[in-house]
Parts: C-alpha cells; sequence; structure tokens
C-alpha cells in the first residue's frame, strides 16, 4: 500500500510540472508573435524597442510562477509522502525454529520401544478392593500344588473325635518352614509331623516330610512330596499317616465368576498320585501285618468350591475313602484356617469320624 501511495503522488506531481512547462512554452510565444505582426507609426520604434522588453518581463515572471509552483509542489510532496522504507521494514519476519530433541542411542531407542511393546502384551486387572490376605484351604488331608516359600513358617494341628477302630480321641500337630520362590524357581517346604499327643502312641512321635513345588500361573501349581522319609519312634500301628508316603500332584483353580467375593467364585480341583497314605486300607493292613512298609501306588483328588469369600465347601478322596468338610478363614488380615470334616464316609474304618483342623502362617 506504501509503494501506491508513492506512485500516486509522483504521477500527480509528474502531471503538474507536464502541464506548467507547456504553459511556459505557451506564454512565452505570444509576445514573440506580437512583436512580428506590430508595425508602423510613429512611434513604431519606440515600440519595437519597448516590445521585446515587455515580453522578457512577462517571461521571466512566469519562469518564477513555475519555479515557485515546483517548490510549493516539491513541498507538498515531501510533506505528503512516508518516510522511504529501512532496511528493518524491508527484512521478512522469521518463524522460530523447533528445537529439536537430543540425539539418542539408536540401540537405547530400540531398547525403548521393545519395553513398550512388551507392556501392550501385558493385561493388568484392577480389583475392585483390596482382597483378603486369608484365603480358606483347598484340601482337608491331601496334599494340593501349591506350597510354603519365601521364608514362611506354619503351624497345623488336627483333633479326631476317635481314631481309627478305638474310641480314644487324639491329636496331631506339624510345623515347618517355606523357603525358595515357587513363581521364579521351585519352593520347597519342610516340617515335621507329630503323630499322637500320646493316646494312640509315644508322646513325640512322628516323621519329616518334605515337598517341592513350582507355581506354573497364579492359578496353576505343581509339586512332588515325601512324607515321613525319616522318623522318630518307629512305631508300626493304625495310623492316617503312614510313613514312606511320596506323591505327585497338580492344582487347577478355575475362575467361575469375575470377582472372587461373589459366590461360587472358584472351583479349585487337584489330582495326584502315591504310595503310602494313599494306598487302600486292605493293602496298607496288609503290609502292616507282615511288619514291612506298604508299597503301590494309588491316586488321590479333591474338589474345592468356594462358596463365599471367606468358606471353601471340600469334596476328597483319599486313597483310602471320601472325606467331606469345610475350610473357613474367619479373619481377613490373619492367615488362620478352620477345617472342620468328616472323614471315613463310605465305610473305611469302623465307621465316620469327625475331624476339627487348623492351621497358621506367618511369612517373614
Amino acid at each position: 500500500m506504501k509503494q501506491v501511495k508513492i506512485l500516486n503522488i509522483y504521477f500527480n506531481l509528474g502531471i503538474n510540472l507536464v502541464v506548467g512547462v507547456v504553459f511556459t512554452t505557451v506564454v512565452s510565444v505570444k509576445p514573440a508573435v506580437t512583436t512580428t505582426t506590430v508595425s508602423g507609426g510613429e512611434n513604431d520604434a519606440t515600440q519595437a524597442e519597448l516590445k521585446p522588453q515587455k515580453s522578457f518581463a512577462i517571461k521571466s515572471a512566469l519562469v518564477e510562477k513555475d519555479t515557485d509552483l515546483e517548490s510549493k509542489l516539491h513541498n507538498v510532496a515531501q510533506s505528503t509522502l512516508p518516510p522511504p522504507p529501512t532496511s528493518q521494514d524491508l527484512q521478512i519476519p522469521t518463524q522460530p525454529q523447533p528445537t529439536l530433541p537430543p540425539s539418542q542411542n539408536p540401540q537405547e531407542t530400540q531398547e525403548i520401544l521393545n519395553q513398550l511393546l512388551e507392556i501392550r502384551k501385558k493385561r493388568f486387572p484392577t480389583p475392585r478392593y483390596q482382597g483378603r490376605k486369608s484365603s480358606p484351604g483347598l484340601t482337608i488331608s491331601n496334599p494340593n500344588g501349591f506350597g510354603a516359600e519365601k521364608l514362611t513358617i506354619f503351624l497345623v494341628t488336627d483333633y479326631q473325635r476317635r481314631t481309627r477302630y478305638t474310641k480314644t480321641n487324639d491329636g496331631e500337630m506339624g510345623f515347618g518352614v517355606g523357603l525358595g520362590d515357587a513363581r521364579k524357581a521351585v519352593g520347597v517346604e519342610l516340617s515335621y509331623t507329630i503323630d499322637s499327643f500320646g493316646s494312640s502312641t509315644i508322646p513325640g512321635t512322628g516323621g519329616f516330610n518334605v515337598k517341592l513345588h513350582r507355581r506354573l500361573a497364579n492359578d496353576l501349581a505343581v509339586a512332588v512330596g515325601w512324607n515321613q522319609f525319616a522318623r522318630i519312634e518307629d512305631f508300626k500301628g493304625a495310623t492316617d499317616y503312614p510313613w514312606n508316603s511320596y506323591y505327585a500332584v497338580a492344582t487347577k483353580i478355575f475362575n467361575t465368576k469375575k470377582f472372587i467375593d461373589q459366590p461360587f467364585s472358584r472351583l479349585a480341583v487337584t489330582g495326584g498320585i502315591g504310595g503310602g497314605q494313599f494306598l487302600s486300607e486292605s493293602r496298607i493292613n496288609d503290609d502292616l501285618r507282615k511288619r514291612k512298609d506298604p508299597t503301590g501306588l494309588n491316586v488321590f483328588g479333591s474338589v474345592t468350591l468356594r462358596a463365599i469369600e471367606p468358606v471353601s465347601i471340600i469334596v476328597e478322596w483319599t486313597g483310602q475313602d471320601f472325606a467331606t468338610g469345610l475350610s473357613i478363614a474367619p479373619f481377613k488380615n490373619i492367615p488362620f484356617v478352620i477345617t472342620p470334616a468328616i472323614r471315613d464316609i463310605s465305610g473305611a474304618g469302623d465307621g465316620r469320624r469327625f475331624i476339627l483342623g487348623t492351621g497358621i502362617s506367618l511369612q517373614f
């Protein structure tokens, strides 16, 4: 817009100058023509001398007027024209250059991308609330695929209203420690079981047990174990836990409901094979009469339904007979479990027996 205004002003100045020059030329030519056409009379010579002087005076006056006009026009133009653009006005505005991130090691960048891809593959379920620290058990007397680990100590007790083939009540107790990491490598469970408090045998009689377990997933675990592999006071009598009992077992937990606090939300299935205590009653009694260790293999299993969050219903086959009961975790944040049950339902021994087990654990 500034350039267009400047051109218009200069164009007007040019027109005014041209008009002034033309006007000056026309006026200067008229006196010359007059001097050549006027003649005769007494005063011709005088008029001839005076007319050129008059013409020159007129011309000078017009020239002075033109000069004044040009000067005025120049002054007007100077006052109306904008100042000439400076070098700063002619500069093109520049945009700020984007800042580039510092160059990174390509290997480090690729490693970060790989980590992000791994995160996308993982699933992170969000629980509705903080879960319980205490859970009911998975079996009554059978071993299962899970076990103690990470420096966990435990204590279990078992009361029987009467023992097999007697009218005498008695109790048993076991204690031990869990070591290792079943998720990363293997968990190791070491324990000692006291078979009787004195009603059935010498107090303190019992044996050492070992169990190796591996957690393959949150809901799947396997284990191998050896119960009573070494004994104190080698007593050969009627007992639910014969010495030298080895086994292999697996436990799988199925989610029947989305959230664990819903009724009947979990179903656990345990199955295994073993000798010793898992053999049939007749086989055990025959070997005991022969004063030798029971031999052979038999199957055992348990099915556990989590009726409500702190209570599970258990049905199991011990290898000798059926048993059924409940596993109750009465305290939310204390790992204490109570297991009332009935054993020998289908005829093993001399009739059904009521048992009551308890267990508590503490992890350091």
